[in-house]
């Protein structure tokens, strides 16, 4: 149209039924005869629709004063091959992303094959004997250890089987539309077992390092662990398995993401799946973390009766220690209260001389102990800091409960 950027150019057809190109008159006639192959854009003459339907392989769109150079039929033989060349190129470069998309996506299927085999042999050599053993008269070891040290590996095991059916299903029938990330998406409470596990695999460890100090159990493992049945592989080998897999869904997920084209119905499903696997990743992350700090606390006061108050228990995840510090009494600089801050409580707490023998279940009067003693107070003209900086008990006088805006 007249001002627009198109006004003065020249739209040039290069039809497959011609062996060369030839302009317009000024004002064509658009019968179904006519086979016009180049016409000058204006403000009169708008391109007309039944130009569109001939059978053209180039439909370019050029300056008016460079027109008769375009119309050169060398010249437009080789932008043709020009065009062709690129054509080629953008389908190798598609199939080039197809091939490797589908070799990443083998590979997922091909280690999550192997994943649930290695779980089935964990169980069926492992796990069900020593069970077994659990419940009889001459048990070496009792039913909740086994628990511990296995956790919910049965029911990791069962519902990766739904995850590895359906990764079966579409590397079966892979085709250029095929789509991983949904998979993932419609699968993913069957990951859930894997947070409980891999949260608790610290405590399976220590469960196993306790039961391995027995001579019958040490003697099963390293019986088992010398058959051919389960790879020569140790019940470690085993235990690991889950704790490394979800990293490895987010780099197997991450690499398909990179060689899928943005306009694939598969993008958006990746990208979804990679996120929530992500954010699956960090919960667990941040569970663990919460953990350490509880056992961090437990290690710090020791000798707490660690009974249910109106508060509950004082050694309850997610509750952490945060810092602790002397204070002066605002009123009495002979007295000194010792500062316990938590993540949700403030205790108040002074020095005691000898344990509370108080049977209450109540926080308030019990007696915390230190794993080490205490920094020393700040010096006073009445109070020597040296007659309390080797105590390690102290006596809870107030407990003041933080809520989340505190």
């Amino acid at each position: 149209t007249s001002g627009s950027r198109w006004s003065g150019c020249s739209i040039i057809l290069a039809c497959r039924y011609m062996g060369q190109t030839q302009s317009s008159s000024p004002e064509p006639s658009y019968s179904s005869s006519s086979s016009p192959s180049s016409l000058s854009l204006s403000s009169s003459s708008p391109l007309p629709p039944p130009l569109l339907s001939h059978s053209c392989s180039l439909f370019i769109i050029v300056p008016e004063k460079e027109k008769d150079r375009y119309a050169d039929p060398a010249n437009m033989a080789r932008i043709i091959t020009l065009q062709a060349i690129m054509r080629g190129r953008m389908q190798l470069e598609k199939y080039t992303l197809l091939r490797k998309r589908k070799q990443i996506g083998q590979e997922l299927f091909e280690t999550e094959a192997n994943y649930v085999r290695d779980l089935d042999l964990a169980i069926r050599h492992y796990l069900r004997p020593l069970r077994l053993n659990s419940t009889s008269a001459h048990t070496w070891v009792m039913p909740s250890q086994i628990d511990t040290i296995f956790s919910s590996l049965e029911d990791i095991r069962m519902n990766n089987q739904q995850l590895l059916f359906a990764l079966n299903d579409a590397m079966m029938n892979f085709n250029d539309d095929t789509c991983l990330g949904s998979i993932f998406i419609d699968h993913h409470g069957c990951l859930e077992p894997h947070f409980d596990y891999v949260v608790n695999f610290d405590k399976s460890q220590h469960a196993l390092t306790s039961c391995m100090k027995i001579k019958e159990f040490e003697k099963f493992i390293k019986d088992v662990m010398n058959s051919s049945e389960v790879n020569y592989k140790d019940l470690n080998d085993f235990l690991i398995l889950p704790v490394q897999r979800i990293p490895r869904y987010i780099m197997l997920l991450s690499a398909v993401l990179k060689n899928t084209p943005a306009q694939h119905p598969d993008h958006q499903g990746l990208t979804h799946a990679l996120a929530t696997l992500k954010s699956f990743a960090d919960d667990i992350n941040h569970r663990k973390a919460s953990i350490e700090r509880f056992l961090s606390l437990a290690c710090k006061f020791q000798g707490y009766p660690g009974g249910v108050s109106e508060h509950g228990a004082l050694f309850q995840v997610p509750r952490y220690h945060v810092k602790d510090a002397w204070m002066h009494h605002p009123k009495d600089e002979t007295k000194r209260w010792y500062l316990i801050l938590l993540n949700d409580q403030l205790i108040v707490s002074v020095p005691s001389a000898s344990p509370s023998k108080k049977s209450s279940s109540s926080l308030l009067h019990h007696t915390i102990r230190f794993s080490t003693p205490p920094p020393s107070p700040p010096s006073s003209p009445s109070l020597s800091p040296h007659s309390i900086s080797s105590s390690q008990e102290y006596r809870i006088q107030t407990v003041i409960m933080l809520g989340p805006n505190t």
